[in-house]
């Protein structure tokens, strides 16, 4: 997922500003593996539910 590649300059830079983040996500492809390796402070949400759009 490159959700934490693409937004973690963001985060970082805000963060510097002062502002504070809950960063949440879903255990899918590698973003839990990206934040750990980035040393983003996150809170698993759910779980991924396969290609069921309904679900979601």
């Amino acid at each position: 997922s490159p959700h934490v590649l693409f937004f973690e300059p963001l985060i970082r830079m805000l963060k510097k500003e002062g502002a504070e983040f809950l960063i949440t996500a879903r255990p899918y492809q590698q973003t839990i593996e990206l934040l750990k390796h980035k040393e983003l402070d996150h809170k698993i949400i759910g779980k991924h539910y396969g290609k069921n759009k309904f679900r979601k």
